[in-house]
């Protein structure tokens, strides 16, 4: 083969190779390139994403942590002031707080009332509503000074702003039976306790 058939062969097979890869350059590695660059800049928005989210995921779990405290609060402002007497619920704690300490509930009444004023500027929509409840009690003193404990520990607000003990004589009384119809007997035996007259206020929010 003569010398210039050679060069000419060597050129021309440089030159198809060259021609391949800048063929394979610019139809296989440069847009696989351009796709990595794309791919590595959409990893690094979505991390970018990822991190704004658990940041509003830490802001969320934070603002609904604040509003559950927020509602316990409120309840616990409205079981102190509610928005009405609620009568039939301080009867029903009372009565409970006195049968759980062994006290016997002779009766209760209220009366309802507002709050007086601490100055002329004020209103009577400016002041809570009172509702006084007056009790008879009896029992032993020692569970009645722990059923005023309890009255106390009580989230609706109860002031005791009235008590009078004096000793109650109760008559032992038993029930017979005459001519088919049952009869409330009083026995001679009479037995001497103490009751406690207590007056009590609560306060709701007109």
């Amino acid at each position: 083969m003569r010398e210039n058939t050679k060069q000419t062969l060597a050129v021309t097979i440089i030159t198809l190779c060259l021609a391949v890869s800048i063929f394979l350059f610019l139809r296989v590695i440069s847009p696989e390139r351009d796709q990595l660059k794309e791919t590595m800049s959409d990893i690094k928005s979505a991390e970018a994403d990822k991190s704004e989210l658990e940041k509003y995921k830490v802001l969320a779990e934070k603002l609904a942590s604040e509003s559950a405290q927020m509602e316990t609060q409120i309840n616990d402002i409205k079981a102190v002031l509610p928005s009405s007497p609620e009568t039939a619920e301080i009867l029903a704690t009372l009565d409970v707080l006195a049968k759980q300490n062994g006290l016997v509930l002779d009766k209760i009444d209220f009366t309802f009332g507002n709050a007086e004023r601490q100055n002329s500027s004020q209103t009577t929509t400016d002041l809570p509503a009172l509702i006084n409840a007056q009790l008879t009690l009896r029992g032993n003193y020692l569970n009645f000074k722990t059923f005023l404990q309890e009255v106390e520990k009580e989230k609706r607000l109860l002031n005791l702003f009235g008590l009078v003990i004096n000793n109650k004589t109760v008559a032992a009384t038993s029930i017979v039976v005459a001519n088919n119809k049952p009869k409330v007997v009083t026995n001679s035996n009479s037995s001497t306790v103490l009751e406690y007259q207590v007056s009590l206020t609560a306060y709701y929010q007109l």
